[in-house]
């Protein structure tokens, strides 16, 4: 019977039983009812009666079994939290037991409660004050249970440090609270219980290493929770050290070519910054390998992304070198993987807060002396596109020690016109205007060639290389100045780039990029790139070009080997929005639209998108495939195997396989 018909059956019943009842007293009254009418009556009241009493046993029972049932099975998710737990889950090595405050008082522990197979994912409400008060009592419980801290919003002074980002914009917006884990086993603990907050309390956490993203939802959301790896700093150097004699002996003091020595493999954990790597690994011991260029950009992060550096085109990409991962699935497991598993696959290119938290990485690294050569100089953008195009004609042949970047802006005063017109799709009309100021056929970018083989000056192996092989693919008549030529210390790189205040820290950063692949690499494609990027920078402040040469060791592996498909690159064509702090809101918003109303002029020439480079612009429908391209399937099936709750989000995570892309 449903327990909606409950209340009209009993209903029914008591109408029954009066009306009865009142025939009989009625009967009682009259003086001429015989005595087979009166046996009949009380015949018929003694079946009401127990009719009456097994109505009242079946309600009862179904009160009961409701009752049971309604605690068995919540009615509502803020019911009570419990921790993430998948169906094929192996309880925690640790086997340690958390405890959990929930809405009920209910205490719960970390291996109860197996989930349903069929989830239904919903926008996540916004968070009231029971939510948080609810959220905060269960991080304080958690916080007896880890190592590290967690750092609430309260406590201003340490809190501004622990949630520490790149873009100053994000702390606008701060997280409730900041677990910083002390190691590993503070991450096994963690992960579930965020994960459980995520699921029954619909509050959103994020990963963060070094917090240097382009979109800050990366690694910070507002009113959740960030899981801070800053702290997970520990490296291992113990198979270079076991051998350090020998090494100094043939790298530091040239005494033995440097081919003679193999590429080593240490072990590090995502924490770790480039500058903290390079003054151990390169400084220290004379090993290198795929780095970021700036100092604080965490190495874990930057590694899972794909990692595009100075050497890349000797050793191909950071992921590239990755040799074994340890990572911590939302249930609390300790995986390792190695080549041949689908985890090893998808998170090389698409491991940044999508499968769990990486906490170790076996990296490999290279013999290398310290010192490389750079040749700069400045030149317009017709001449630098020029030179782009007949660079990458030849690339096949470029010695893969060498390696160039364009980058910056920098406007030039000149009076060659009384009239400047543009129009990009439209957007512009042209204006009667002198040009004095930002006219940027004066404006000069910077070119800068790098020998990142081992650059001694007594050989001058790269300058020479570099004077004939590469200065003369400028255009003859080009106003560049003079190629300044400069050896520097490369671990000491990443800390001069921070002290340019672009990366040290910005109001808010954006970033618009794709490949150029070789067979748009013609002289009618960089022409047109070059038109538009003068358009960006006659009207903002703060965009600049960056353009990265690719190929060589990249282009060597195939492009579904891992996550990573934008192996046929020849450049990444970039433009960065920089905005410094400081600056007025509303003018940084207004360069943004700007910039992307004309970036699909240079984009409609390229093909994808560099995740490292992430772009808030890119719809639910554009990202997985600008990311991933035909890899974006498989990772969606690993993504329902191994998240199938998809606790792990942020705007531009690998969605599930049955959650539409709009």
């Amino acid at each position: 019977m449903p327990l909606t018909t409950l209340p009209f059956t009993f209903c029914g019943l008591v109408m029954t039983t009066v009306t009865m009842t009142m025939t009989m007293k009625n009967e009682n009254l009259s003086s001429d009812y015989s005595l087979r009418q009166a046996a009949a009556l009380l015949a018929a009241r003694r079946h009401a009666e127990r009719m009456w009493i097994w109505y009242f046993k079946v309600s009862l029972s179904f009160v009961v079994f409701f009752m049971i049932w309604s605690q068995m099975k919540p009615l509502h998710p803020l019911r009570r939290i419990h921790p993430q737990r998948s169906q094929e889950a192996k309880a925690n090595p640790s086997d340690t037991t958390i405890s959990l405050l929930a809405c009920d008082d209910h205490v719960l522990t970390s291996t109860s409660l197996i989930p349903d197979e069929n989830v239904l994912i919903k926008i996540n409400p916004p968070i009231d004050d029971e939510y948080r008060k609810k959220v905060l009592e269960t991080l304080k419980n958690l916080d007896e249970e880890i190592q590290g801290d967690i750092v609430l919003l309260s406590n201003k002074t340490k809190f501004i440090g622990a949630s520490q980002v790149w873009q100053q914009k994000a702390h606008l917006t701060p997280p409730l609270a900041v677990v910083e884990v002390a190691n590993p086993q503070d991450v096994e603990l963690a992960l579930p219980i965020l994960s459980g907050l995520k699921r029954d309390y619909h509050v959103p956490f994020r990963i963060r290493s070094g917090g240097h993203s382009y979109l800050s939802d990366f690694n910070t959301v507002s009113d959740g929770v960030m899981l801070s790896l800053a702290k997970l700093k520990a490296m291992d150097f113990s198979n270079i050290d076991s051998m350090m004699g020998m090494t100094n002996n043939m790298i530091r003091n040239e005494a033995q070519p440097r081919g003679q020595i193999s590429a080593q493999t240490i072990t590090m954990q995502p924490g770790v910054t480039v500058e903290e790597f390079m003054k151990e690994s390169l400084y220290e011991r004379g090993f290198s390998s795929i780095v970021a260029s700036a100092g604080e950009v965490g190495m874990g992060g930057f590694i899972l992304g794909g990692g595009y550096g100075l050497q890349s085109r000797m050793y191909g990409l950071a992921i590239d070198n990755v040799v074994e991962m340890q990572v911590v699935l939302t249930n609390g497991q300790t995986k390792d993987v190695t080549k041949g598993d689908d985890l090893f696959w998808a998170l090389r290119g698409a491991g940044g807060g999508n499968f769990g938290v990486v906490t170790s990485l076996g990296y490999r690294v290279y013999p290398s002396s310290d010192i490389k050569l750079e040749a700069s100089v400045k030149v317009t953008l017709s001449d630098v596109t020029l030179f782009l195009q007949r660079l990458g004609a030849m690339e096949p042949e470029l010695h893969p020690e060498f390696n160039v970047h364009v980058h910056g802006y920098e406007a030039r005063k000149c009076e060659i016109s009384t009239q400047r017109s543009h129009a990009v799709d439209g957007l512009f009309e042209q204006k009667d205007s002198p040009i004095v100021d930002r006219d940027v056929g004066c404006g000069l970018v910077t070119v800068s060639m790098y020998w990142m083989g081992d650059a001694n000056p007594e050989e001058r192996l790269g300058m020479t290389y570099i004077k004939d092989t590469i200065v003369p693919l400028f255009p003859s008549n080009t106003t560049r100045e003079e190629v300044t030529y400069y050896y520097f210390s490369w671990s000491g790189m990443s800390r001069q780039r921070e002290q340019d205040d672009r990366w040290k820290s910005v109001y808010s950063a954006q970033c618009w990029n794709g490949f150029l692949l070789p067979r748009n690499n013609t002289y009618d494609v960089w022409t047109d790139i070059q038109e538009s990027m003068k358009a960006l920078f006659l009207y903002t402040n703060n965009a600049s070009p960056r353009i990265e040469l690719w190929g060589g060791a990249i282009s060597k592996v195939s492009s579904n080997t891992s996550a990573f498909p934008h192996r046929n690159a020849l450049y990444n064509v970039a433009v960065d929005l920089l905005v410094p702090e400081g600056s007025d809101p509303k003018s940084a918003d207004d360069e943004a639209i700007l910039v992307h109303a004309i970036w699909p002029s240079i984009a409609r020439h390229l093909d994808g998108v560099y995740i490292n480079n992430a772009m808030a612009s890119l719809s639910g429908f554009e990202y997985p495939l600008a990311y991933w391209g035909s890899n974006s399937y498989r990772l969606r099936q690993l993504k329902q195997q191994y998240d199938p709750f998809h606790v792990l989000t942020f705007s531009q995570s690998i969605p599930l396989v049955n959650v539409s892309l709009e």
